[in-house]
């Protein structure tokens, strides 16, 4: 059985849709048809997201995506990947070069960049929010968040499902450790918002 939930369209050269963290490959309906006009088209929901389920024990974002790609026969595919699938994107880039064709990152996360107040205070907000165990005020946080107001209600419905898993995902799982790759693709996708990753690699 495979780690991740996906689906295929299309013919031709291969194409990965990794979604970003507050949704899930739903993200991409609007482009999938032109996308699959002239790309067999591979979207993954990443653990914790859509129909994929959070285990129990540590995992790993990038050896998931390998092993679907495997399954499916794809040896070398275009990556596209947005925000904190950019991020994941990256990572599969950097350990797997021979499996890309061409790598689109779109507003990716980085373990480089620096946060601002205002990311900051929504850190604390949430974090307050899930230590109480308010999982549906920290999902229409982290959608207020990263939607905005002129969202469509399409938008703000995948957004709310994924948000969602990332709320129950990160009240459940705590202590990230090991090396940073392993956290940020490993441990758990949580792991790109928390602060104590911020800590660990000696960012304010």
């Amino acid at each position: 059985m495979l780690p991740i939930s996906h689906d295929v369209t299309g013919s031709g050269p291969s194409a990965l849709l990794i979604h970003a963290g507050v949704a899930d490959r739903r993200m991409w309906d609007p482009q999938l048809p032109a996308i699959a006009r002239g790309h067999r088209v591979v979207r993954v929901d990443l653990r914790g997201f859509g129909d994929s389920p959070l285990p129990p024990d540590p995992y790993d974002h990038v050896t998931d995506i390998i092993t679907l790609l495997e399954d499916i026969g794809v040896d070398r595919t275009a990556v596209v990947g947005a925000s904190f699938g950019g991020l994941v994107a990256q990572e599969l880039a950097r350990r797997h070069p021979e499996r890309i064709e061409r790598l689109l990152l779109l507003c990716p996360a980085s373990v480089l960049l620096r946060p601002d107040d205002e990311l900051k205070a929504f850190w604390s907000r949430e974090e307050v929010l899930l230590e109480s165990g308010d999982l549906a005020a920290a999902t229409t946080l982290n959608v207020d968040t990263w939607c905005g107001p002129e969202a469509s209600s399409a938008i703000v419905g995948v957004t709310r499902g994924g948000s969602s898993y990332v709320a129950r995902s990160r009240a459940g799982v705590r202590g990230w450790g090991g090396d940073l790759p392993r956290r940020v693709c490993g441990a758990g996708h949580a792991a790109w918002f928390g602060r104590a990753r911020l800590r660990s690699c000696g960012r304010p």
